[in-house]
């Protein structure tokens, strides 16, 4: 009886302290944060497919960069930071919508919304 007893009182302050120790749970995420994580995750992808085509380096990617005036042995020899945001600024400021929405697409795999 007593190792019952005991075995029960054991029981309960194994599950206090994991209780006690356990994380508080997170505050709920709301619409405008979940929008800015939705855009991060956007841009770090990206900026990942840029970096790939930019280190490639092909006939095609070259063509397209010349398209915006943008030299690809230039933007190479930038942190991909900086080449990312030079070649996407000036992606955005095409004025054709089509040729904005093939350039998009063709070098940061995205699609303009």
């Amino acid at each position: 009886m007593k190792l019952a007893l005991w075995s029960v009182l054991g029981l309960v302050f194994v599950v206090a302290i994991v209780v006690s120790v356990s994380p508080p749970t997170p505050p709920p995420v709301t619409p405008a944060q979940q929008r800015a994580l939705v855009e991060l995750a956007r841009t770090e992808r990206a900026v990942r497919y840029f970096q790939v085509r930019l280190i490639r380096g092909d006939r095609e990617v070259s063509e397209d960069l010349g398209r915006l005036g943008l030299n690809m042995r230039e933007l190479q020899a930038q942190p991909i930071a900086d080449a990312y945001q030079v070649a996407h600024a000036t992606a955005h400021r095409l004025e054709r919508a089509s040729s904005r929405r093939e350039i998009l697409l063709a070098l940061f795999d995205e699609v303009e919304e």
